[in-house]
């Protein structure tokens, strides 16, 4: 694979590297490769970064194909591209009268429960076991079940199909990073993933994310391989940012990236060509202080993540939410502590509330975008969430007593919202 060819510096100061980089996306969905030529880096908006950077053979054998790839950048443009609008964060707006749902008990367990935060799934444990769930009996123990070590908080996936846990390993020297992954197969054992002969990845620029689509991303740069997923690996493409931040792939295969430039962070969908970057992107406020948590794959192509500003040493939590009809970032005042999907598009939100644990909130937003605040069952107070794909419904385990009490409700509820 090539490397720069050279530079040319005219005289408004515009500068423009030619580089072979390489392009085995297969585009799912979002149209063919578009490979710019010479010409159109003479024509095109200066304002516009793309891929900065011709990516080395990769170590996985695989046939990336040739693509012409060009960086286009001009002096003195701190502020960034003016071409592409800034995000402005929109309050989250919640119903404060409490929407009456139909709760149905799902039963009772002994030990003090707390459902995991899958994006699909009942998963539970206690002090001494895990609990699946069971449409007819709630939690069900299962004393036999075990869990990966190094840490639950980084599982993530649907249960039990498509669950998956990162590992990093830092190197001696602490300069790089090595990546690997377990995942559940179907006879319930946990077994590396793979993307064809490799379970284990190094390297000073990685990162790891969950491709709704079945397994998961490793990030090398700007190339994207899948391990447990499809076969092949794909480039980013060009972008508004040279240091790619995040990616994250919705179930139809759309990939969205957030890229820095010019101490900003810009978000956008997968693009082929520099006017597509330019209609896309969209820088986020308040610089490079932003951190990326959970995700919610909203129907085919949209996304919402947790995202928190570390601004002047306080935590601003956000919702930022990506699709076909572009992005938009909602802020919160309490801190967020899960967030699902339903099939047809609603979101749920379990927050922290501002009094501690007696003051934990469930929230749900409809189809009209709208929030509400969500009745909980009487002397629920400190409660977890997990919601279940096949059934289309949202549990809640909470303590009451000497049990931990299972209810259930409609993911997608059937009531009339007064607009």
């Amino acid at each position: 694979m090539g490397r720069g060819l050279g530079w040319f510096t005219s005289a408004l100061g515009v500068a423009c590297v030619l580089m072979l980089g390489c392009d085995a996306g297969e585009g799912e969905g979002e149209g063919p490769s578009a490979a710019p030529s010479s010409a159109r880096a003479e024509l095109a908006e200066p304002d516009v970064e793309a891929e900065p950077d011709a990516e080395p053979a990769s170590e996985d054998g695989d046939d990336a194909g040739g693509e012409l790839v060009i960086e286009v950048s001009t002096t003195g443009d701190d502020d960034g591209p003016r071409s592409s609008s800034a995000l402005t964060p929109e309050s989250l707006v919640v119903d404060a009268e409490p929407l009456a749902l139909p709760w149905r008990e799902r039963g009772r367990v002994e030990a003090d429960v707390e459902l995991l935060p899958l994006a699909s799934g009942v998963l539970a444990r206690s002090e001494t076991s895990y609990f699946e769930g069971d449409s007819e009996r709630g939690l069900v123990e299962r004393p036999e079940l075990e869990l990966p070590a190094g840490g639950l908080d980084g599982l993530v996936g649907r249960w039990p199909g498509d669950v998956w846990l990162t590992t990093r390993t830092p190197s001696e020297a602490g300069d790089r990073v090595e990546l690997g992954f377990v995942h559940r197969s179907r006879k319930g054992e946990w077994v590396p993933g793979r993307h064809k002969y490799r379970d284990r990845w190094s390297g000073e620029d990685l990162g790891a994310a969950k491709s709704w689509r079945g397994g998961m991303l490793v990030r090398r740069g700007s190339t994207l391989i899948p391990v447990g997923g499809r076969k092949r690996t794909m480039k980013i493409g060009p972008r508004m940012g040279k240091r790619v931040v995040e990616v994250f792939e919705s179930r139809s295969g759309t990939v969205y990236s957030i890229s820095e430039r010019s101490g900003a962070y810009y978000a956008q969908r997968r693009c082929m060509d520099f006017p597509c970057v330019q209609d896309e992107a969209r820088r986020l406020p308040h610089g490079t202080q932003w951190r990326f948590g959970p995700q919610a794959p909203r129907h085919q192509h949209g996304l919402s993540i947790l995202a928190d500003l570390m601004l002047e040493g306080n935590t601003a939590h956000h919702i930022l939410h990506c699709g076909v009809h572009g992005w938009t970032l909602e802020s919160l005042v309490e801190r967020p502590l899960g967030l699902w999907a339903s099939e047809a598009g609603e979101l749920w939100l379990s927050v922290a509330g501002v009094d501690g644990p007696s003051s934990r909130q469930l929230w749900v937003r409809d189809g009209a975008e709208r929030w509400h605040a969500v009745a909980l069952p009487a002397e629920v107070e400190r409660f977890s969430v997990a919601y279940v794909e096949d059934g289309d419904e949202l549990w809640i385990a909470a303590r009451q007593g000497e049990h931990s009490v299972v209810y259930s409700t409609p993911a997608s509820p059937e009531v009339e919202l007064e607009g």
